[in-house]
């Protein structure tokens, strides 16, 4: 597994590692291999690492985002975006698949109540559904290529998503809100170049962007009312995720937002 890059965050003892790309299932057994391989150095070593969303609710949390690239299974090439690096029509169709089907989505990509401490304007994690170039407070972010190779390293960024996240249900429910969307040939309006949260709630009712949630709770309520998710993961699996959903944020409920976070950073 071939590290990119390791950088430190905004938090004290923050650290970012990227690791290289890998086809969908192969990302997802990656991240459960590097993140258990990060717990071991750190427990050899004598030290305690979270990955909790927001294990201080005062400090900055940790994100875990999802960088994807979409190929045709005919000839390997990439089709999100053009030769240019400029988003394609079946992008634009997978981009606001990921929008409309966001809250839903955010079930499996957040599914902890110490995620949504964490989801907030102000926080890289989005607040709003919204997409832009290289806007990092947009819930899909249009990533800058690398020069000279636009079209192979051009990739679309998913910011609600956390290490609570079961990496194996999180990209499946982000693919099939995509390919709905491709399916359908939907548009996902004009990008959004500035902070959604600098903007009026009228304006940006008039362009489309409304908040995610804000709870577990209603992420759940989202996905119960998604036929395509369900339709997708399978209902007896979606059944599951949900009363396990409920029964966590049910026990949330009756502890102080602190000691949740205490919790969540005891656990991840």
């Amino acid at each position: 597994i071939r590290p990119e890059q390791c950088h430190a965050e905004v938090g004290h003892g923050n650290l970012e590692l990227s690791v290289g790309e890998a086809e969908a299932l192969g990302a997802a057994d990656r991240r459960v291999v590097v993140l258990e391989t990060v717990r071991g150095v750190a427990y050899r070593m004598g030290l305690v690492v979270t990955m909790a969303p927001k294990p201080y609710l005062d400090q900055a949390g940790n994100g875990h985002h999802l960088h994807l690239s979409v190929y045709s299974q005919e000839d390997d090439a990439p089709v999100l975006f053009d030769a240019s690096g400029t988003l394609s029509d079946r992008g634009s169709g997978f981009v606001a698949g990921v929008l409309e089907h966001l809250p839903a989505v955010m079930a499996f990509t957040t599914p902890s109540p110490n995620s949504y401490q964490r989801i907030a304007p102000g926080m890289w994690s989005s607040a709003f559904a919204c997409y832009g170039p290289d806007n990092r407070e947009a819930a899909v972010r249009l990533a800058s290529p690398v020069a000279g190779a636009e079209s192979a390293t051009a990739n679309v960024e998913i910011k609600p998503m956390d290490v609570t996240a079961n990496p194996y249900l999180a990209l499946a429910a982000v693919l099939a809100a995509g390919m709905d969307g491709m399916d359908r040939g939907l548009d996902p309006g004009e990008p959004t170049t500035v902070d959604p949260a600098t903007l009026g709630e009228e304006e940006r009712a008039e362009r489309g962007i409304h908040p995610l949630p804000t709870s577990l709770d209603e992420s759940l309520d989202a996905l119960e009312r998604d036929d395509v998710l369900i339709e997708a993961l399978g209902e007896p699996l979606v059944r599951t995720h949900l009363a396990v959903g409920r029964a966590q944020a049910g026990m949330a409920r009756e502890i102080p937002p602190v000691e949740v976070a205490a919790a969540a950073a005891a656990i991840y």
